[in-house]
């Protein structure tokens, strides 16, 4: 363990020699409002919503609607628009700016138009639409809220879940299930007439259900009490998983790097590049996957804002929710998943103030990794994991691990850099690998965010900082070495905003004696990085800087891949196995 650290420490104050200077970390903070607008339903069903902006700006728009009944994936549908009141000059060259707004609307509008019956229960998806001097861009924010007909014929808000449900955790024998009320409730999982309490009152709800079928499809809702009286939700359906080692095909997605890109509006959201994002969502569903895993790069991060930092990995659920009532979704952290925290502070609170305790927060995933590096450090809950689908083991590894810093000296305080795997997690992965070959899981992935061979963009670091760093490359050997002797079926990564497939094997080292491929897939939304020449360049078998997605399906001893761009068409079919 100390030396691991000490390891780490030695290569932190190397890079300041081998790399270039930077001007210093950049910082894209995604906050424009100082918290969630507040939203008044008065008696005549007029609504009021009011916010700040931490500096001044021009007049607001609000948009508003519903998620019509009709729809599969429930997407609002906004219908109205409102725009902040405000006076404008006789020769109508400028609008009054300010931090407090206000905006009055009718959301009662939508039952004229739409009907009741496609109302689900008055619930009004609105977005703000703020246009920020700074950047010089309109910025977008989502959110909901909903709203009731007392019996005296008055009209007030009502609780409302804001985010999910999200089925996660799939196991032969049940699923977990999670939402977010804006406001403590209490209820729980309805699936046929059993019910599953929530436990006590509280805004976020996390259920895990047990006892049922493997490979069965189940009906859910979920339900809650409010100011209206219970609620119930639309209804939903998971399917459990196989049971390990059966030979049914499972199809899986794999995507990354979602953060926000170029072409503002939805492609800038919150730090989320929530166009690209859904629509990619959107495909694998239809496709039929069973599951998704997103290995990084989730939303811009980079900031030293708690608050940031949880808004736009909520912009990241929002945008794949409608997928996430259906299919469970497992996630890791990228280098872009960074909350600047005093090191002595991750210290204290014993890293749950931190990027990996916060990420534990927001996310649902098994919590079956390693401890710590130490017991002042950040924990691998929820960002370092495993689990069975069927005949495949899949191993979730964080190189993004408790991060100080970029590419700065390291000034004595432990921590790490990025894309290095520590001694912890190394030796838990060891094990996981060894463990499913024991158990005789007839395919291994891996999936991580820095690329054990980067092909464009990512060179300077990732597992690589260019070749001039032999502790680096030392681990970077350690981990292949330890996916070829487990026969891995193919490690996916992020990182690099491009595609390409490699196959690293005993021709490029000895020490790899089972040939294994790599598959970068950072093509969800952020900016592209074009090919640069490396030692391996001979071993790339396919690059591409299309955004794309990967879909994966693996029969028998058979693994195929389908590489989609954003055209919708194919970019290659690749056999893995």
């Amino acid at each position: 363990m100390e030396s691991s650290l000490k390891r780490a420490m030695v290569i932190l104050g190397v890079l300041s020699m081998v790399l270039p200077c930077t001007a210093g970390e950049p910082e894209p903070n995604s906050l424009l409002l100082t918290g969630e607008p507040e939203i008044t339903v008065h008696p005549d069903g007029r609504a009021v919503i009011m916010f700040e902006t931490l500096w001044s700006t021009p007049p607001a728009r609000l948009h508003y609607g519903p998620a019509l009944a009709e729809q599969k994936l429930d997407t609002p549908r906004y219908r109205y628009t409102e725009v902040e009141v405000a006076d404008f000059d006789p020769a109508g060259e400028s609008v009054p700016a300010g931090t407090r707004h206000t905006i009055s609307f009718r959301p009662l509008r939508m039952e004229r138009y739409f009907g009741k019956a496609n109302l689900c229960d008055r619930v009004v998806y609105y977005r703000l639409e703020v246009f920020d001097p700074k950047t010089r861009a309109a910025r977008f924010f989502d959110h909901r809220f909903r709203f009731f007909q007392a019996e005296d014929g008055s009209y007030r808000r009502a609780a409302c879940m804001v985010e999910g449900p999200f089925v996660d955790k799939a196991t032969p024998g049940g699923m977990t299930v999670s939402w977010r009320t804006d406001r403590p409730t209490k209820g729980g999982v309805k699936i046929g007439d059993a019910r599953y309490a929530s436990g006590e009152r509280a805004a976020w709800h996390e259920v895990a259900i047990e006892g049922l079928r493997a490979d069965t499809q189940y009906e859910y809702s979920v339900f809650y009490d409010s100011e209206a009286g219970p609620y119930e939700s639309c209804r939903y359906a998971f399917r459990t998983a196989p049971k390990p080692g059966r030979g049914k095909e499972i199809v899986f997605a794999v995507m990354s790097d979602c953060r926000a890109g170029s072409g503002g509006g939805e492609r800038h959201q919150e730090g989320v590049n929530t166009y690209t994002l859904r629509k990619f969502f959107s495909e694998a569903y239809v496709k039929g996957v069973d599951l998704v895993c997103f290995p990084g790069d989730l939303c811009n991060g980079f900031t030293a804002s708690e608050r940031d930092f949880r808004e736009q990995l909520r912009s990241w659920k929002r945008a794949v929710e409608p997928v996430g009532h259906f299919i469970p979704i497992y996630e890791t952290m990228g280098n872009h998943e960074y909350l600047r925290v005093d090191p002595e502070v991750i210290a204290r609170t014993r890293g749950r103030v931190s990027a990996e305790g916060v990420f534990a927060d927001e996310f649902v995933n098994p919590e079956n990794g390693p401890k710590p590096e130490t017991e002042d450090a950040p924990p691998y809950r929820e960002n370092a994991f495993s689990f069975d689908y069927g005949s495949c083991h899949f191993t979730f590894v964080n190189t993004n691990y408790w991060r100080q810093g970029m590419k700065r000296k390291f000034d004595g305080r432990q921590g790490n850099i990025e894309g290095f795997i520590l001694e912890r997690q190394m030796e838990w992965l060891r094990g996981d690998l060894e463990d499913a070959r024991r158990r005789k899981m007839k395919h291994l992935f891996v999936f991580t965010h820095e690329p054990a061979f980067p092909n464009g963009g990512h060179l300077h670091d990732a597992m690589y900082y260019n070749g001039k760093i032999p502790e680096v490359l030392e681990m970077r050997d350690e981990f292949w070495a330890l996916v070829s002797e487990n026969e891995v079926a193919a490690v996916f990564f992020g990182d690099e905003h491009n595609y390409s497939r490699t196959v690293i094997g005993p021709e490029f080292n000895p020490a790899f004696p089972n040939p294994v491929t790599q598959v970068v897939t950072g093509g969800c939304g952020a900016p592209f990085y074009s090919q640069e020449e490396t030692p391996w360049t001979p071993l790339v078998k396919k690059f591409s800087t299309q955004q794309h997605w990967c879909l994966v399906k693996v029969k028998g001893r058979r693994v195929w891949m389908e590489v989609f761009g954003a055209d919708g068409l194919l970019i290659e079919k690749a056999r893995l196995r």
